[in-house]
């Protein structure tokens, strides 16, 4: 059992540093300071509750994130005795700073922005998708007649009901049909009936 502490500096120590260093039972020190040592600091090391006189890793090649179990340890020490950034790339991933030893995983592909524009018959729904329009219904998506304004507007999420005295009666269209002289839409404007007199 190692009582007081460890003491490895400057002695060109490479690689990473052991999780098992969390398990011994140190009461005053941890220093490998000025050494190669590469790679995250493990977690373990947060397990070192009894330190009293210094925690120090500087002027190594350690990267990634801190974890917050060894941070902690800087509560226990006097002023300046919990040294770890000073010669590190601390806060970057390993695979930036090591990468012929550490391999960044792939960007994930960019988000596909739903279509801005849907065809004539169709409107755009919630989810960015383009929705055909019902029988009885039309939409006329024309660019120039309708602004950048007016797209980002209600009208954008759903079809049109025909006009009185026009139908449909196929979905996806863009324009309706004028019911015949004598004859009015039906009021989910599918069909034309007589007028009544």
């Amino acid at each position: 059992m190692i009582k007081q502490g460890v003491y490895f500096n400057s002695n060109s120590l490479t690689g990473t540093l052991p999780t098992q260093l969390g398990n011994v039972n140190l009461y005053n020190y941890m220093k490998f300071h000025s050494n190669k040592l590469s790679g995250a600091i493990p977690t373990q090391l947060g397990n070192l509750e009894r330190l009293a006189t210094g925690f120090n890793l500087t002027m190594n090649k350690l990267c990634s994130d801190v974890p917050t179990e060894v941070e902690a340890l800087s509560s226990g020490l006097a002023a300046g005795e919990f040294l770890i950034n000073e010669g590190n790339d601390l806060g970057t991933d390993c695979c930036h700073s090591l990468p012929d030893v550490y391999t960044c995983s792939p960007s994930p592909a960019p988000t596909v922005m739903p279509t801005y524009w849907c065809d004539d018959g169709a409107y755009m729904a919630s989810d960015g998708t383009c929705t055909t329009c019902a029988i009885g219904r039309y939409r006329f998506n024309n660019d120039t007649i309708y602004s950048k304004w007016t797209r980002n507007n209600e009208w954008m999420s759903n079809c049109t009901l025909c006009p009185a005295g026009t139908y449909n009666v196929k979905t996806g269209q863009s324009a309706c049909i004028s019911c015949a002289n004598g004859k009015t839409s039906s009021d989910d404007r599918a069909s034309c009936t007589d007028c009544w007199p």
